[in-house]
């Protein structure tokens, strides 16, 4: 793994394990159906397990 970026492992909707670069990401929202997380990228949207407070202890924003 390249150590530039902030990354942090997450975990998307179906279960699969994802590090991502939060330098990559342009807003983390509450996904519409309330039990996820939405990283939104450039990419396109990751909907993930863990919810914004977890997000906001591990990194800075």
């Amino acid at each position: 793994m390249n150590n530039q970026g902030l990354w942090l492992k997450v975990t998307r909707s179906d279960g699969v394990n994802l590090l991502v670069n939060f330098e990559q990401v342009v807003a983390i929202l509450p996904h519409e159906d309330g039990q996820f997380t939405k990283l939104v990228t450039a990419a396109g949207d990751i909907p993930i397990k863990e919810n914004i407070d977890y997000i906001q202890a591990h990194i800075s924003i």
